[in-house]
C-alpha cells in the first residue's frame, strides 16, 4: 500500500491509495462475469438436453408418454421417476424405483411402464390432463429427461 502526502496550508494530509485494490475489484468483477456467463451456458445446455412434447388426446383413448434419452438396459426402469402435476396442483410421484406409488392408486390397472421406460396410459380421463415429467435418477441425483404436456378433450 502506498501513501501519498498532500500539503495544504498548515496541514499534512495522508491519502491512502492502493492500485492493488482497484485491480482486485476489477478481477472480482471479471470473475463474476465469467461465472454468470458459465451459468447461462449451462442453463441453455440443460434446457436443450430436456425433451418436451405436447399431446392432445380424446378422453377415453390411450397413449404412450415417451421418456426420451433414458438410460437403456434398465431392469424394471428402477432408476426412472414419473411425476404428474395437474392444473393448480402439486406434483405427485406416480412411479419410482420400478413400482407405482400410492399416488397412482386406482389408476394402476390403466398404467404401465414400457421396456424403454415410457408411461403407457389406457382410457385417459379429463382429470389426467397436465404435465408429466420423466426423471432419470443416477447416483442419488435427479435429471429431468423429458416433459410431456397432456391435454384431454371431451
Amino acid at each position: 500500500m502506498q501513501n501519498y502526502f498532500i500539503l495544504r496550508s498548515d496541514q499534512l494530509l495522508t491519502v491512502s491509495h492502493c492500485e492493488c485494490d482497484t485491480k482486485r475489484r476489477t478481477m472480482d468483477a471479471f470473475r463474476w462475469i465469467k461465472l454468470t456467463l458459465f451459468q447461462i451456458i449451462m442453463l441453455q445446455y440443460i434446457a436443450a438436453a430436456r425433451h418436451q412434447s405436447f399431446i392432445t388426446i380424446k378422453a377415453g383413448d390411450g397413449d404412450t408418454l415417451s421418456c426420451e434419452n433414458a438410460i437403456q438396459g434398465q431392469i424394471n426402469c428402477d432408476s426412472i421417476e414419473w411425476t404428474f402435476t395437474g392444473p393448480g396442483s402439486t406434483a405427485e410421484v406416480w412411479f419410482i424405483h420400478g413400482n407405482f406409488t400410492q399416488a397412482a392408486e386406482g389408476k394402476t390397472d390403466r398404467l404401465s411402464v414400457t421396456a424403454d421406460c415410457s408411461l403407457n396410459m389406457k382410457t385417459i380421463t379429463v382429470e389426467e390432463a397436465g404435465e408429466y415429467t420423466c426423471r432419470q435418477i443416477y447416483l442419488d441425483q435427479q435429471y429431468t429427461v423429458s416433459n410431456v404436456y397432456l391435454s384431454v378433450v371431451t
